[in-house]
């Protein structure tokens, strides 16, 4: 009992030296996804893409990680016959996509008239990719203090189990805040003892240049594995993903939505083999999509896209990005009468 009670009393100490080290009266700021976490630190919400879009009055808006570069805005603006706003950030997911919708493209108040997502495979209803962990500040950017609808869907995803114990560890012991305090005084550390105090700064600038994402690309896939047949289950995880809440959202604004599910690396000019179970969720995604009114393109499904060169990874190479957009504005557009 005795040994008990303090394994589970020193941690407490942690607690206490960061309420010593924030000072008594210091503000906790709560986490607008509590469903994770009860309190974290956070970046700030990034407005500037809502002055982009009242700047631009876009006909077509985009949303993506790096995939969605496959379109060149000039030459879709030519052909489409109305400007293009992109709002791309790389390395991001379903959730980050979602919360541009929300946040930016409903609040501009502009009308554009198509909203265009492109994903990868079960990217749609995995609310949980890259939504946490390292990719967490990319979503802070496009989140408000509450983002209670993103809660709920995440709740729904996670909820109960190993969850619900980390949220009652954290709120006793403090233990999301302690490692963010922690993290940069441990990576501080060694680049201290290599380069001294005056460069320590210049050392972990360097290092962390040299592992962007950018610099690691020429690796094929690295960017994103292949799905797995656990994920390739629409029925389990629709209901607890953004899908629902976007298509609704789209329809209630009177906005076109289309979702285009790229075309990963292709083989020798042919898309890759891709399981049974991947298989019937695309087919199972395309018909809720369309059930409730917006457009489903899957690239895998036009040969002419499979003859389009690449770069890395799952990336059409530089000058595929102009025969790509004119292939995408030919079937756009057959949905793009008033």
């Amino acid at each position: 009992m005795v040994i008990a009670a303090i394994v589970l009393a020193v941690p407490l100490v942690w607690r206490w030296s960061w309420d010593w080290r924030a000072g008594s009266g210091a503000a906790i700021e709560p986490s607008y996804l509590p469903a994770l976490e009860l309190e974290r630190p956070r970046g700030p919400f990034a407005d500037h893409p809502i002055g982009f879009l009242h700047d631009v009055q876009p006909k077509f808006v985009t949303i993506g990680d790096s995939m969605a570069g496959r379109i060149d805005p000039d030459v879709l603006a030519a052909v489409g016959g109305g400007p293009v706003a992109p709002i791309l950030q790389n390395a991001t997911g379903s959730a980050y996509w979602y919360l541009v919708f929300h946040n930016y493209v409903l609040v501009s108040g502009v009308q554009p008239r198509w909203v265009i997502v492109f994903f990868r495979d079960t990217n749609m209803t995995d609310v949980m990719f890259r939504l946490d962990g390292p990719y967490r500040w990319k979503l802070d950017e496009v989140a408000q203090d509450t983002e209670p609808v993103l809660n709920a869907i995440v709740d729904r995803r996670v909820g109960g189990g190993r969850r619900s114990v980390h949220r009652r560890i954290d709120s006793v012991y403090r233990v999301e805040r302690t490692r963010e305090w922690l993290d940069p005084i441990l990576s501080r550390w060694p680049a201290r003892l290599v380069a001294g105090e005056a460069g320590t700064a210049r050392l972990l600038e360097r290092t962390n240049a040299a592992f962007d994402l950018p610099r690691l690309r020429p690796m094929q896939q690295a960017d994103m594995a292949a799905a797995d047949d656990a994920s390739a289950d629409f029925d389990r995880f629709v209901e607890a993903s953004v899908l629902p809440q976007l298509l609704d959202e789209a329809r209630d604004a009177g906005i076109r939505l289309c979702l285009v599910r790229v075309l990963r690396r292709t083989q020798a000019g042919e898309p890759a083999v891709e399981t049974p179970a991947l298989a019937r969720y695309t087919a199972d995604l395309r018909r809720y999509v369309e059930a409730r009114g917006a457009v489903y393109f899957d690239d895998r499904d036009d040969p002419e896209l499979a003859a389009l060169p690449y770069a890395d990874g799952d990336h059409v190479a530089r000058e595929a990005r102009a025969p790509y957009t004119r292939r995408f504005w030919q079937k756009l557009q057959a949905f793009d009468e008033p």
